[in-house]
């Protein structure tokens, strides 16, 4: 599932460039004066105001599944890894419990699984940075 989420990410990332560049077409449009032929546009200008509302409207669609879906993993990796300290602090032997605080526990429990969690929700964004940087 995370491979999915990231596979819309990607796509959604390679889609928020085509709003550029129907407005690029657009501009030669208008800036030529209407020709007769559109063989030199991209699209049909009507094509063009319909591809601006349609492109943005699909890219909040497809992130938004994404993060969905990638909140969804890492809110079940922080209930998982949480049940695992419990179920490791309650079979934790005298004199491992004398070793280790309460308070480092319960910072393991919060802090420490939260961090998995965020990590996990903005995994997406790390892996497609590079692929906005370079287009």
């Amino acid at each position: 599932r995370v491979w999915y989420a990231i596979a819309l990410y990607i796509i959604s990332a390679l889609l928020q460039f085509l709003p550029v560049l129907i407005l690029n077409d657009l501009v030669r449009y208008f800036e030529t004066g209407a020709p007769p032929d559109f063989n030199a546009l991209i699209f049909h200008p009507w094509g063009d105001v319909v591809g601006l509302f349609v492109f943005p409207f699909l890219v909040s669609l497809l992130q938004t599944r994404s993060q969905v879906i990638l909140n969804h993993c890492a809110i079940f990796i922080r209930t998982a890894v949480s049940t695992l300290l419990f179920s490791k602090a309650l079979t934790i032997s005298a004199s491992g419990r004398a070793q280790t605080s309460t308070g480092q526990v319960v910072n393991m429990m919060s802090n420490d699984t939260m961090q998995l969690q965020r990590f996990l929700q903005f995994f997406g964004f790390t892996l497609v940075a590079p692929i906005q940087i370079i287009i």
